[in-house]
């Protein structure tokens, strides 16, 4: 994927196993949070281009709609100073320990994080830059819901 900076970058991944991802959750879902109407809007259409639904929430109202609906992956852009969706980051990492386990999170950063900026912020699954394209985006979310899908049985 390209960076802002005009380099190739790979989604970034934790160390968390996918086994404590996706349990009792929507793997086709997947939850847009943003409080840019814009950016919801786009990262929307480009979730639907992978075959997967699509529910945009704004952040004071997303973790009610993420409880109700149960996505398997949530979108989450950070805004301008890429802390937008701090508290709902710390809310879902939190909620690995639940009996359903928690989604994979994909962020949109308003530019990649360094090494030292991405320790700081937190372990979300896959990192993308902005500006938001369908040539950035859907090989992160394809990668993740890749991830949260159940293994095929053994023949």
């Amino acid at each position: 994927m390209q960076g802002t900076d005009g380099k190739e970058h790979s989604p970034r991944r934790t160390e968390f196993a996918s086994a404590v991802m996706g349990q009792g959750l929507d793997s086709a879902l997947v939850q847009i949070v943003s409080s840019a109407h814009i950016n919801a809007l786009v990262v929307s259409k480009i979730v639907e281009r992978c075959g997967l639904k699509a529910f945009a929430t704004g952040i004071d109202e997303a973790m009610s709609h993420y409880h109700q609906r149960l996505p398997g992956t949530v979108i989450l852009d950070g805004g301008a100073t890429n802390r937008d969706c701090d508290g709902i980051l710390d809310t879902l990492l939190t909620s690995a320990g639940s009996r359903r386990g928690r989604p994979g999170i994909l962020f949109v950063a308003n530019r990649m994080l360094s090494d030292d900026e991405e320790a700081e912020f937190g372990p979300p699954d896959a990192v993308v830059a902005k500006p938001i394209t369908p040539e950035s985006l859907q090989p992160a979310i394809r990668h993740l819901v890749a991830r949260l899908a159940p293994p095929a049985p053994r023949a």
